[in-house]
């Protein structure tokens, strides 16, 4: 059976920062873990 991880973000004071930015770099971050943990 094959281990799935789910990775959740909570960004304090995110009010104050761009959504789409905080969005892509999120994305960026799950990019990288997927690359390590989930090789194709």
């Amino acid at each position: 059976m094959p281990n799935y991880f789910v990775v959740m973000a909570d960004v304090i004071a995110s009010q104050s920062r761009e959504p789409q930015q905080l969005m892509g770099k999120f994305e960026n971050l799950v990019g990288i873990a997927h690359g390590e943990y989930c090789p194709l």
